[in-house]
């Protein structure tokens, strides 16, 4: 497992928690939070990225399953999301779960290409330490550009606030493609010295089915959080619509001292409204 050294630690760990805190706001439709010239949304950046690397020190050394080293870290990345940021629960959950599932779609490809043909094991990987930086710049730079991208057409993720059953379920779902995805990165990690050129060949294709999988996935919550918000317009404008007609009416007969019909009018909206 990767030592909190000082490479690992402020340019490799520190970079990754700052990204993916980053993408985690954009999700949840926070980016005001982003804006670091105001002093409240910087100390709120810097004590949630000092908290997560200090975790990351403390348990990395102690819990070496994979898996169990993101459970932590979702959790610790939750708890500054809702507590921090003030972020509603459901809302918090729903953004780490696009979060992970984009990371770990991006990651996997490359991170089982470098293990297999540039480092020759998942302990050469782990021990090196320049090499490895140069080595994941070029996710690096996928990363940044993913940030650029959704700063520059803000997604809108916060259309999950009009419908939180489908928040709920999207996250369920979520969680469970990601979960399963690391428990196979983790058998690939623990086998791997003992498979053969086949093994690792046939390992890489359901890796290549699996991120063709998670791209579907993800375009499919892209989807589904369009159509929440246009359904959403268009409920308001419908609604809209009908209650200038209703206001115009009421106000039609009272101007023609119309009382009696106006109070019924009113009397039966509040029958539907109760």
């Amino acid at each position: 497992m990767d030592k909190p050294t000082f490479i690992n630690v402020f340019l490799v760990w520190l970079p990754d928690l700052a990204i993916y805190l980053t993408l985690m706001l954009l999700v949840a439709g926070e980016k005001k939070f982003l804006d670091v010239r105001k002093k409240t949304n910087l100390f709120k950046f810097v004590l949630s990225i000092c908290v997560l690397l200090i975790v990351m020190i403390i348990e990395r050394p102690f819990v070496p399953n994979f898996v169990f080293n993101m459970l932590i870290l979702t959790i610790v990345y939750l708890l500054m999301l809702v507590f921090v940021y003030k972020i509603e629960l459901y809302r918090a959950m729903f953004s780490i779960a696009i979060v992970l599932l984009i990371s770990i779609t991006m990651e996997n490809m490359y991170t089982l290409f470098l293990i297999t043909y540039v480092f020759e094991g998942l302990d050469d990987f782990l021990l090196s330490q320049w090499p490895k930086f140069f080595a994941i710049l070029p996710l690096r730079l996928l990363q940044i550009a993913l940030i650029v991208f959704l700063f520059k057409y803000y997604i809108v993720f916060v259309s999950t606030k009009l419908n939180r059953k489908i928040n709920i379920i999207l996250t369920s779902i979520l969680m469970s493609i990601t979960l399963t995805d690391c428990i196979i990165v983790v058998i690939f990690h623990e086998y791997f010295n003992l498979m053969t050129v086949f093994h690792r060949i046939m390992c890489f294709v359901v890796m290549i089915i699996i991120t063709l999988f998670n791209f579907m996935v993800l375009k499919l919550v892209f989807e589904i959080t369009k159509w929440t918000i246009e359904s959403g317009s268009k409920q308001y404008h419908d609604l809209e619509s009908d209650a200038k007609w209703l206001f115009f009416k009421i106000d039609g007969l009272l101007q023609s001292n119309n009382t009696d019909e106006a109070k019924l009018l009113i009397s039966r909206l509040k029958d539907k409204l109760d």
